[in-house]
């Protein structure tokens, strides 16, 4: 099955259609893009890239995807606005054994580029997102309005970090979604989703970046929001900052012997000898 998910996965990047790799080396567990070319979910005449994972069960591909999680922002019926998750996947009823990667893909692909004003007349509603169902119904034009919208907030708040999850914040992104974010409130969900994702280490090279950072793990905290970065923090001078971050954030007292703090919103680790604060 191994050699099978791997042939499958250069058959999708073969034909353009995205790319996929393992998830840790977990071949059942599969992360990569999809490749949307056409419609509202391309943006432009380069397309969109969306990011998503796949988890494949143990006899695939005699049965299909146990779970499928779209990991950018994404307005879309058949797919839950908080959690990314795929409510209503394209192969549910015409699932046959042998169906390919590929097939899968473009599937998902179909089911965004596809959809247009009369979309609405034949959803699965028992498995739809209902909110997004109902302003696809009641509003063609909005509900484009709305995906190009979300897309763009994320791609504000994001601009500048590069994919891998090192830390370069945006406050203008920021400042968008607390200015938009009561017209559309799923950005925040979404967009929180997006940063906890993609952020999974924060260099604290300046109190700058570090004022950043704190206003952000701040921004999500009050949105329930939980992130979970190794800190690395390599400025001497910011010795006192971490310590009192440790307390307000972390929950627990910093540890002068090793330098390094676990906590509940991840580990701070000194790049320089703690001694010296």
């Amino acid at each position: 099955m191994e050699q099978v998910i791997r042939e499958q996965m250069n058959n999708v990047k073969r034909h353009g259609a995205g790319n996929f790799s393992p998830n840790n080396g977990n071949l059942l567990e599969i992360e990569g893009y999809i490749m949307v070319k056409h419609g509202l979910y391309a943006l432009g005449s380069e397309g969109m890239k969306w990011r998503v994972t796949m988890t494949l069960p143990e006899d695939y591909p005699l049965n299909p995807p146990t779970l499928v999680q779209f990991h950018d922002p994404i307005w879309h019926p058949y797919v839950c606005s908080n959690s990314g998750h795929l409510l209503f996947a394209p192969w549910a009823d015409t699932w046959a054994t042998g169906t390919t990667l590929l097939r899968l893909v473009r599937d998902l692909i179909g089911m965004l580029e596809n959809i247009g004003p009369d979309t609405h007349s034949q959803l699965q509603l028992a498995h739809c997102n209902l909110e997004a169902a109902q302003d696809l119904a009641d509003d063609y034009h909005r509900f484009g309005q709305q995906v190009a919208d979300c897309v763009r907030a994320t791609r504000i708040i994001l601009d500048e970090i590069p994919y891998g999850g090192y830390l370069n914040i945006c406050c203008r992104g920021l400042n968008f979604l607390n200015r938009e974010g009561r017209q559309f409130p799923y950005f925040e969900q979404a967009v929180g989703r997006q940063i906890t994702s993609l952020i999974r280490t924060v260099y604290v090279t300046d109190q700058r970046i570090f004022a950043e950072f704190t206003r952000l793990q701040d921004w999500l905290s009050a949105r329930s929001i939980q992130w979970t970065p190794l800190i690395v923090i390599d400025d001497q001078r910011l010795g006192s900052l971490a310590r009192a971050f440790a307390v307000s954030h972390c929950g627990a007292p910093w540890n002068s012997n090793c330098g390094e703090l676990a906590g509940s919103t991840g580990m701070i680790r000194m790049d320089v000898a703690v001694s010296e604060f």
